[in-house]
């Protein structure tokens, strides 16, 4: 219906898998996109409340993509970290939203949404989305078509980072 993802709880108690075969291993992401051409992460009406937004916890990365294009709206990031028995460095590690072009096509990425007072709909505090206590918040690599706005960040090391894109960005 085009309503995309909603009400949704991704976690993962400790951080860890508790099922076999991948029991004591870190939850890797709670959602991975590869070559998507269009998703809606989150949803807003007329109707909204609080019980549409999707909450991502207790991850490596909440959202990891690559060569996908998305709109991500109403959701809450809290605890994506690198795990501390995480073999090696990583740098990308610990991102509430990860999204990496490889081949250089400029695909939209658009997370939250202006806060229009003047609109007349309370829901408009939906559009954002909330990221605490959480390694990096959003972090790009490649070549999009970004634009970031109306969201919030608590207890976060990077808020946004946008690493090798060349233009078209709103923050």
């Amino acid at each position: 219906t085009g309503d995309g993802l909603m009400g949704i709880d991704f976690k993962c108690t400790g951080g860890v898998i508790n099922k076999s075969p991948h029991s004591s291993e870190p939850s890797l992401a709670h959602i991975q996109l590869t070559n998507v051409s269009d998703i809606q992460i989150g949803f807003i009406g007329a109707a909204n409340h609080a019980s549409y937004t999707n909450n991502f916890s207790d991850a490596i990365y909440g959202i990891k993509a690559i060569n996908s294009q998305a709109t991500i709206m109403n959701n809450s990031f809290t605890s994506i970290n690198n795990p501390t028995n995480s073999s090696g460095n990583c740098t990308y590690c610990g991102s509430s939203i990860y999204f990496e072009n490889t081949d250089n096509v400029a695909r939209d990425l658009i997370i939250g949404g202006a806060y229009n007072t003047s609109s007349g709909f309370e829901w408009t505090e939906y559009l954002k989305n909330d990221f605490n206590n959480s390694k990096n918040g959003i972090l790009t690599r490649g070549n999009h078509v970004t634009t970031i706005q109306s969201n919030t960040f608590n207890n976060i090391y990077q808020g946004i980072r946008c690493n090798r894109n060349y233009e078209n960005i709103i923050i």
